[in-house]
C-alpha cells in the first residue's frame, strides 16, 4: 500500500468518525489559544508544540507538517519515534513533542480538531537553529 493511499484511508476514517459524533448545542470545540506560534529551538533540543482545546469530547486532533498527518487522534500515523503526544492537567493528550530535532522538522504544523462542523484549525511555527561549525 502506498503513503498516498494509506493517507487517503487515514482521512476517510477520521471524515466517517467525525460524522457520527453526536455535539451537543453549546459544547462546541475550541482553542484555548485561537492565533499560531512561534517556536525556536536548536538542533538536538526537544520541542512541545501547543494545542489546547476546550470542549473536545469525542472528537479528533489531527497534527500535521505541511500537508503529512503525523497523528490522528491517539494514532500515529508518522512512524518516527522522535514524536509523541503529550497532555497537560484538565487537557487531553494533544500536544505535538518532538525530540531531538533536525533541520527538516524546520516548518508549519497545523493542530486540526475534526467534528461535525468545519474543521478548526490552528498553526505554529518550527524554527530550528543550528549552532556554527568550527573548522580549522
Amino acid at each position: 500500500m502506498s503513503p498516498l493511499h494509506s493517507l487517503q484511508l487515514v482521512l476517510l476514517f477520521i471524515s466517517m468518525f467525525a460524522m457520527q459524533i453526536d455535539t451537543e448545542p453549546g459544547s462546541n470545540p475550541s482553542f484555548l489559544q485561537t492565533s499560531g506560534k512561534v517556536y525556536t529551538k536548536l538542533k538536538g533540543e526537544t520541542v512541545e508544540l501547543e494545542c489546547k482545546v476546550q470542549n473536545l469530547g469525542e472528537n479528533l486532533v489531527v497534527w500535521k507538517q505541511e500537508d503529512r498527518v503525523i497523528f490522528a487522534g491517539t494514532i500515529q500515523v508518522r512512524k518516527d519515534r522522535r514524536m509523541s503526544l503529550t497532555g497537560e492537567k484538565n487537557f487531553p493528550r494533544t500536544n505535538l513533542r518532538i525530540e531531538n530535532l533536525k533541520s527538516v522538522d524546520a516548518g508549519n504544523y497545523t493542530c486540526e480538531v475534526e467534528w461535525p462542523g468545519s474543521p478548526l484549525q490552528t498553526t505554529n511555527y518550527l524554527q530550528i537553529l543550528e549552532g556554527p561549525i568550527i573548522t580549522e
